[in-house]
């Protein structure tokens, strides 16, 4: 239940395309289910943001493994200090440990989680030519495309 406010819900979120989505989603949804609440947006340059240039596997940090939780640390800074009520972020970047004085408390339902494929004549990464390059800037998804061919 969500206690009546004169003030608008402020919910932290990352400056990115994507992370505006989650973040306005997690709003509107939250609107609907109380429209009188007014929900505001505080965008927050991370460190992980900042270190743009820097492939996120080689940062060395010993709170996220490999530069985990740089982007989530300056968002939960902000709602421990109280400039922000919640924060919205994506699961895959937060720790394993979770930051003391604070909760995980909702996760929408998950969307399609399918990656799509561009390629010329192509309907498939097994009718990729051998030796084809693929490009990904994920980790995950180059081993994932390792492990297929």
């Amino acid at each position: 239940m969500v206690r009546p406010s004169r003030r608008p819900l402020v919910i932290a979120s990352r400056r990115s395309r994507l992370a505006r989505v989650q973040a306005e989603f997690v709003g509107r949804s939250l609107t609907r289910l109380h429209p009188h609440m007014a929900v505001e947006y505080r965008w927050i340059e991370s460190e992980g943001d900042q270190a743009s240039d820097v492939a996120l596997a080689t940062l060395s940090d010993s709170d996220s493994g490999g530069g985990k939780g740089l982007f989530a640390r300056t968002l939960e800074r902000a709602v421990l200090d109280r400039r922000a009520d919640v924060a919205v972020h994506s699961l895959k970047d937060l720790t394993v440990q979770a930051t003391p004085g604070l909760t995980l408390v909702a996760m929408p339902r998950r969307e399609d989680v399918r990656d799509c494929l561009i390629a010329p004549d192509a309907a498939s990464i097994d009718a990729l030519p051998h030796a084809a390059v693929l490009g990904t800037a994920g980790p995950r998804r180059a081993a994932q495309v390792k492990r297929l061919r």
